[in-house]
């Protein structure tokens, strides 16, 4: 299968995405705090652990890594935690800084919150979020719910939106890190739900063409089409649907922010002017998400800016 190229759509390539970034007493400011996106700021000593390295791949473009010499930074260290010693740092303590404004007096009253935990630095991460995720079980009763939620999208909103359905198979029942950053980023264009996997064989009892996902978390997105001249001469007004599942093998782990990215600007491309409720004349940079794709880069960019040479690339 021929990869994806993100510059067909104006969008820094994967390899542009930061890994760790070396985070000092002159940038800390300019990168982390003025930052939008959530940031995990590992204080180390000697050698960053692997398991923070490891991590921070996994978040890529989700949330944002760097990390804090204890030894070269000790004012900084300071500032983030007066009490913090040598000997607590073995394997790196983490300072998670949340999504939104950092400078707030409510903000700073409770933020930045600190763990020696990956996985636990990526769950408080994404506690901080706006989860915009409309909540579906798909029972016959709340299916009205769903229809409505559709109808939004195509028809009630400027540009209208494709309609996206997250599945998870999480305890918690928790929207993933990388959805959530998505929804973000994508809310113009894009409008998110989310289901458990348990409740998604309600839906395939209505839909029936909807395939089984493969893997979890995963996605996928209703395709709606309304009815021709014809259709509707005959007396049949209703909407059918196409469902453009997540494929893995063309975009990658659904858990990755980059290969969402990629599957939501496919969508757009190849999908948009079927949209129902789209204005045939909405602007082109609309119809091309240049919006998106200038918030997206724009976030890498400053980081580059203010970091010059200092951001160490790490392979996914």
């Amino acid at each position: 299968m021929k990869p994806l190229n993100m510059t067909d759509w104006g969008l820094l390539t994967e390899g542009e995405y930061p890994g760790v970034v070396e985070i000092t007493d002159k940038n800390f400011k300019k990168v982390v705090i003025t930052s939008h996106d959530a940031w995990i700021v590992v204080v180390y000593k000697d050698n960053l652990p692997v398991k923070w390295s490891e991590h921070a791949k996994r978040v890529k473009g989700s949330a944002f890594y760097g990390k804090i010499n204890f030894d070269r930074e000790p004012e900084l260290v300071a500032e983030l935690d007066a009490d913090l010693e040598a000997d607590d740092i073995r394997t790196g303590v983490a300072f998670i800084f949340p999504f939104g404004t950092k400078t707030s007096k409510s903000i700073k009253n409770f933020w930045p919150k600190k763990t020696r935990r990956a996985l636990e630095a990526e769950k408080v991460a994404a506690s901080s979020f706006k989860n915009m995720f409309e909540r579906f079980d798909f029972q016959p009763q709340n299916m009205e719910k769903f229809n409505q939620w559709m109808i939004k999208a195509f028809y009630k909103s400027n540009p209208s939106k494709f309609p996206v359905i997250c599945l998870t198979d999480s305890e918690d029942n928790k929207v993933p890190l990388p959805f959530l950053a998505i929804s973000y980023y994508f809310d113009s264009h894009f409008s998110f739900g989310i289901a458990h996997r348990d409740d998604f064989p309600n839906l395939q009892r209505q839909i029936k063409q909807i395939p089984d996902p493969t893997n979890y978390p995963s996605l996928f997105i209703m395709l709606g089409k309304e009815p021709s001249q014809d259709e509707m001469k005959s007396g049949d007004f209703g909407m059918s649907f196409n469902i453009l599942p997540y494929l893995e093998q063309k975009y990658g782990m659904a858990e990755n922010f980059i290969s969402l990215v990629k599957y939501l600007f496919v969508t757009n491309e190849d999908y948009r002017k079927f949209l129902p409720g789209r204005n045939p004349n909405e602007p082109e940079d609309s119809t091309e998400m240049r919006s998106v794709m200038r918030s997206l880069n724009k976030r890498i960019s400053k980081i580059k800016r203010n970091t010059k040479q200092q951001t160490i690339h790490m392979e996914l």
